[in-house]
């Protein structure tokens, strides 16, 4: 979970939170000085990874417990670090972002994380704002920007505008990925929703895979059910078709299998699935109740899919989903 990213006091926080909703551990540190909604943190197979201000990514491993400062990235004026490290915490890939001026330019470079040897500069554009998401068979998933002043900015980290999957040795594009799409999602091993919008009325919806494969997501009436997708490729959605037509959130969630077809599980009602912890437990954001006082914050729950036991995480209004660990793609 991930709190006070953009907006706040001096720090944000980053935690893990268990599957029985408990903390495990939390860290407070300060925020980056540029603002960017790009992504602050990864996870390899043990480890949470984070940005502690602009440059110093320190690290969190639950079991056994162990934190300390993994690397430091060098940055120059206005620039901005993005990074994932592998399943096996032996590499990480880091995008350096200079935000001078717009477009943003991009450079990426892949070490060792330990000490930096075996430094390749994998890629370097003065059009092309692209970061790494994660890892997946040893290649690079690479979210792309849109490379432009943002208009709007929120509590969330901005998921891909498309993505490619890169030789992580090289750089070359292995294969492109939700073109002129948009992925509104955390990234999973299952791969991610491209959502595009042909017409005012109905967008169209893809669950695609980091091999390439897709698949059109299921609808109701006209509208394209679509949410986040577990380890294992289950769909939690509330997307349904308005009377008047149009896509809007369903009083209930529901689980749909990579077939389509619904798991008939009992999600709580009136509230939001955000992302998986592992293949059986989804973090799910309750509604705030109509006449809330300003300031009012939602409960974050964790649902055991198979149990149909909810456990809220405390306290409440303790940030939003930004990732899984064990992490990679």
């Amino acid at each position: 979970m991930v709190l006070d990213f953009l907006d706040g006091g001096s720090l944000y926080t980053v935690s893990i939170v268990d599957t029985d909703g408990q903390f495990i551990a939390a860290s407070g540190v300060p925020r980056r000085s540029i603002r960017s909604q790009i992504g602050s943190v990864s996870t390899s197979k043990t480890t949470l990874y984070y940005l502690d201000g602009d440059s110093t990514i320190r690290f969190i491993r639950p079991k056994p417990f162990a934190k300390g400062i993994a690397t430091q990235v060098n940055l120059g004026p206005n620039q901005v670090a993005a990074f994932a490290v592998s399943p096996d915490d032996l590499r990480i890939a880091v995008s350096v972002l200079d935000y001078t001026h717009w477009p943003v330019s991009t450079r990426l470079y892949v070490e060792d994380l330990k000490g930096g040897a075996n430094h390749v500069e994998l890629f370097s554009s003065s059009t092309v704002l692209e970061w790494p998401a994660g890892w997946h068979n040893g290649a690079l998933v690479m979210a792309i920007g849109r490379n432009s002043p943002p208009q709007n900015s929120g509590e969330w980290f901005e998921r891909g505008h498309g993505y490619h999957v890169a030789d992580a040795k090289t750089g070359n594009t292995i294969r492109t990925l939700c073109n002129g799409g948009d992925s509104y999602i955390p990234e999973s091993p299952a791969g991610t929703v491209c959502v595009q919008y042909p017409n005012v009325q109905y967008p169209n919806a893809s669950v695609v895979s980091w091999d390439g494969s897709s698949r059109g997501a299921p609808l109701d009436g006209g509208c394209p059910m679509w949410g986040p997708l577990s380890p294992d490729g289950v769909m939690a959605n509330r997307s349904i078709t308005g009377p008047g037509g149009g896509c809007r959130a369903g009083d209930g969630a529901f689980l749909l299998a990579p077939d389509g077809t619904n798991m008939n599980v009992n999600l709580p009602r009136q509230a939001t699935p955000v992302g998986w912890i592992d293949s059986t437990h989804l973090i799910m954001e309750t509604d705030i109740p109509p006449g809330s006082p300003q300031g009012f914050l939602p409960t974050e729950l964790v649902v055991d899919i198979i149990s149909g036991v909810s456990a809220t995480i405390e306290p409440r209004g303790s940030g939003f989903f930004a990732t899984a660990l064990p992490g990679g793609l």
